[in-house]
């Protein structure tokens, strides 16, 4: 930070900035970070941010990173002055996570300016995500790392490799070597853009009683409670009467909302979750109000690929589905199949698609050849209130 103009706005940074914004600017879901490890004074600061802030004709974010030290003595009085979008934090230990995003976000909530926190490095710095020959699952960063952000309102996290481990943050060329960490990453992403309104919910951790469990809340409509130990936990609804359906999210396989043993809360007061379904490690657990008129869901559309087929390949089936109160209430597609007079032949469960929950899919292997006939597919949706809708169609080899 003092490599450029001793530390000051001088010719060199204005031209490094010029540079940055002239090569990358154009670029969407971008953010400027005024430095790693960042030691600069408030002043220093202010000014690099005004003139990055004057120079980029797309008004992306500006954050800002520091040592894990030094976060209240830098982030403060850029919080007073108004300025930054953000904080990239470095922290020395992971157990801060939780604590850490909540504490900034409450604060920058307090100056009238929510900042959009991410974690950009956690200690040990030897360590960080190692790759995964060293730790195949990850349930240490992708807990108290990915999900403690997340479920205190942070954007998520920026994966930093340690020193002590193969490729790491100097000279990673194989971003494979930590292949499984996407994974549990997009598992993730998945349950926040898919079944929660996220951006209007906030931290609650007072309303669930088990140990580590954290809530996001917005009463009257959704919750959501992640437990990192499994097991079940009590949810205090207070004066919230509303009915809730209750499904259960799998925190490392990811997937559709599975039932557990309770699938409805409501009345207000402390409420127990039940039991999480067979299996699993870490559960997220969703609540969204139930209509006081339920509408079942629908299948739009069904389709066969290729159809006719030859009847000695592969062939995919794909629905469209959508629920009138929220597309991720559907917890389950299930496709039926029957012979052409209406004789029942098999039921094979559908999948659904990675960022898309109205598309569920399947794929079937056929082992010997078929001759030329037909079938009949019914394809029955089901949502998290058991109500369903159902899409027909025929289908034929050649």
């Amino acid at each position: 930070n003092a490599g450029l103009d001793l530390g000051g706005l001088g010719l060199q940074r204005k031209l490094y900035y010029r540079e940055l914004v002239a090569r990358f600017g154009h670029h969407p879901a971008l953010t400027w970070n005024l430095g790693e490890e960042n030691s600069n004074s408030t002043s220093q600061l202010a000014e690099f941010h005004d003139y990055l802030r004057a120079l980029d004709p797309y008004d992306h974010p500006i954050v800002l990173h520091t040592f894990p030290w030094q976060d209240e003595g830098q982030y403060g009085p850029m919080l007073d002055l108004g300025l930054l979008e953000g904080a990239a934090m470095q922290l020395s230990n992971l157990s801060e996570v939780h604590g850490k995003t909540l504490f900034w976000r409450n604060e920058s909530i307090g100056h009238g300016q929510p900042w959009v926190l991410t974690m950009d490095e956690f200690g040990p710095a030897s360590e960080g995500v190692v790759p995964d020959a060293d730790d195949p699952l990850h349930d240490h960063v992708r807990k108290s790392g990915l999900w403690d952000n997340l479920m205190a309102g942070g954007a998520g996290v920026e994966w930093y490799f340690g020193y002590n481990f193969a490729h790491d943050d100097l000279d990673c060329e194989d971003w494979r070597s930590r292949d499984t960490m996407w994974g549990l990453t997009r598992v993730a992403l998945d349950f926040f853009e898919q079944h929660l309104p996220f951006t209007d919910m906030a931290p609650a951790d007072a309303l669930v009683g088990a140990d580590g469990a954290h809530c996001l809340a917005l009463p009257g409509t959704a919750y959501a409670v992640y437990l990192p130990n499994g097991g079940s936990s009590q949810i205090l609804l207070g004066a919230d009467t509303a009915t809730y359906a209750v499904g259960w999210y799998d925190a490392r396989q990811g997937g559709p909302l599975q039932a557990g043993s309770v699938t409805q809360i409501g009345g207000g007061g402390s409420q127990s979750l039940g039991n999480p379904p067979p299996g699993g490690d870490d559960w997220a657990v969703v609540l969204k109000v139930v209509p006081v008129l339920n509408d079942p869901p629908v299948v739009l559309s069904v389709q066969v690929v290729p159809d006719p087929f030859p009847g000695a390949s592969d062939f995919i089936m794909e629905a469209r589905v959508a629920d009138p109160q929220f597309a991720s209430d559907i917890t389950a597609v299930c496709a039926h199949f029957f012979t052409a007079g209406g004789d029942f032949l098999v039921s094979v469960p559908m999948q659904p698609t990675v960022g898309d929950p109205t598309l569920w899919t399947l794929s079937l292997s056929v082992s010997e050849p078929i001759g030329p006939a037909s079938w009949v597919a019914a394809v029955q949706a089901t949502d998290m209130g058991g109500l369903t809708g159902a899409h027909a169609v025929f289908f034929s080899t050649l």
